[in-house]
């Protein structure tokens, strides 16, 4: 595969990842809250679900945050193995 071919492959994908899926789950939580249907069992199970979701997805980001900032995480690093136990 060309060099060329690759980078842009990674750049897609890397747009895709840090701008689509944040857009997802923004747009999957203004349907939920415009929903006018009455709540069910199944759709609060639901909802449990995309909130886990949302606040697996803000650590992650979070800790990628904090890692750019202090300029990685060195291995076993005792703050960095706090958050994978939260998880």
């Amino acid at each position: 595969m060309n060099k060329a071919v690759e980078s842009v492959l990674v750049v897609l994908l890397a747009v895709g990842f840090y701008v689509g899926l944040p857009a997802v789950m923004i747009w999957g939580w203004v349907r939920w809250l415009k929903r006018k249907q009455p709540r069910t069992l199944l759709s609060v199970l639901s909802l449990i679900g995309f909130t886990l979701a949302t606040a697996s997805g803000l650590l992650a980001t979070s800790a990628m945050l904090y890692a750019r900032a202090v300029g990685g995480f060195p291995f076993y690093d005792p703050l960095l193995l706090r958050i994978y136990r939260e998880r």
